[in-house]
């Protein structure tokens, strides 16, 4: 199905504000003119997984009373876009949020019916230079517009930073429980990590468990059958590439990943990757041929820098890389960020549309690709911190059809 996505622009006598939402997609771009204003959009985003785009102007000169109302108002508009129907919705939504000595409670139901109950004794009057009573204006201007039924408390809290932030946060993340589902109707999303005993099965699948936050159900299995129960599967892989191949094969999971390959979302990793094509230098083995291309070892006569030093294969460590194609699992990932290698090989795509990155290692090397519902990495997102972390965030809510 496709993006569920709601865009709006509100021009009053005090403000001008633009408003994009994607709530199967990831990312932050906000600009109101008021910095702590900005924060707490970026909280809605980041723990909504949903891709948020405010741009806002306002009569700040006077005080940012309509500008943060008015963004409200847009808002909820956007949202009620987005959902349509709200066919296949999980519509209630909740969660708790500590930050520090602060702690916030927010529920949410896509009702239709709008309603706001906000429950928060504010420490100061002023925070981040707007008034804190402002934090509820912009509730009920989002509520009244989208339609939805809302209580938000802060159960405690001494620093009114932390109240609004924890505030924010909870109402990100109810936001995303209520809205989740239409994606994935009939139950909670299932993530395989595929188990052929090639992987590094417990880091990829933790970091996958991170990337979700409670929104997927992520399952490490060699089972043919409940791979093919999974709405989305990560193909890890570490070792020698004849090894991995005979493994699968042996495991009887080749016809399983086949049929993944072809119809769901599938993240596949460094020997993930290079089993996608035609054949290896390594041990000459024989790949699964989804793509054309081969799988070079590194030559040794470009394995000297500039500076005249010999370079190391495998190479181990981090290395930039540059961005070839825009693609959702790129989203909140700057170009030429550093992520973790570990290989002696490297593939050769035959098509060169299929490079969705590339980095240098000795000499120019393809380091991803993708194609349709498939993205497959050399490095290890699991290795990888915070970009990491994102691509598997990105991975999560991708949605390639």
């Amino acid at each position: 199905m496709s993006y569920r996505r709601g865009s709006v622009k509100r021009e009053t006598k005090e403000t001008q504000i633009e408003i994009e939402l994607g709530l199967d997609e990831t990312g932050a771009d906000i600009c109101t003119g008021v910095g702590f204003f900005d924060h707490m959009l970026e909280q809605i985003s980041r723990h909504g997984m949903v891709r948020l785009k405010v741009h806002a102007k306002g009569d700040l000169h006077i005080d940012a009373h309509h500008l943060v109302e008015d963004t409200g108002i847009a808002l909820g508009t956007a949202l009620r876009e987005a959902l349509g129907d709200k066919r296949g919705i999980v519509r209630y939504g909740h969660a708790y949020v500590p930050l520090d000595e602060s702690l916030s409670r927010a529920v949410l139901d896509c009702s239709g019916r709008p309603g706001l109950t906000f429950s928060c004794c504010f420490t100061r009057e002023n925070v981040g230079g707007i008034d804190t009573e402002l934090v509820r204006e912009f509730f009920q201007g989002f509520v009244n517009s989208a339609g939805v039924t809302l209580h938000l408390d802060n159960l405690r809290g001494e620093n009114s930073h932390h109240q609004a932030e924890s505030l924010f946060k909870a109402f990100g993340r109810a936001l995303r429980m209520a809205v989740y589902g239409a994606l994935h109707q009939g139950g909670s999303m299932r993530i395989a990590v595929l188990d052929y005993g090639c992987g590094n099965l417990r880091s990829v699948s933790k970091a996958v468990e991170t990337a979700a936050e409670g929104m997927a159900d992520v399952f490490v299995s060699g089972d043919p059958s409940l791979i093919r129960t999974a709405d989305r599967v990560v193909f890890p892989g570490q070792g020698a590439m004849p090894d991995c191949m005979r493994h699968l094969q042996e495991c009887g999971l080749e016809t399983a990943v086949r049929e993944a390959l072809a119809t769901k979302p599938v993240l596949a990793i460094c020997i993930g990757l290079q089993m996608l094509f035609e054949r290896s230098d390594e041990g000459d083995a024989a790949g699964l041929g989804i793509y054309e291309g081969k799988v070079l070892r590194f030559p040794e006569r470009a394995m000297i820098t500039a500076a005249g030093q010999k370079l190391k294969v495998p190479q181990m460590g981090w290395n930039r890389v540059t961005q070839r194609q825009a693609h959702a699992l790129w989203a909140d990932i700057p170009d030429q960020s550093w992520f973790y290698f570990v290989h002696s090989y490297f593939v050769a795509p035959v098509d060169d549309t299929l490079v969705a990155a590339t980095t240098s290692y000795g000499l120019p090397i393809t380091c991803a690709v993708a194609r349709d519902n498939v993205f497959a990495t050399q490095f290890h997102p699991e290795k990888s911190a915070r970009c990491g972390l994102q691509l598997f965030r990105n991975f999560v809510t991708w949605d390639p059809s």
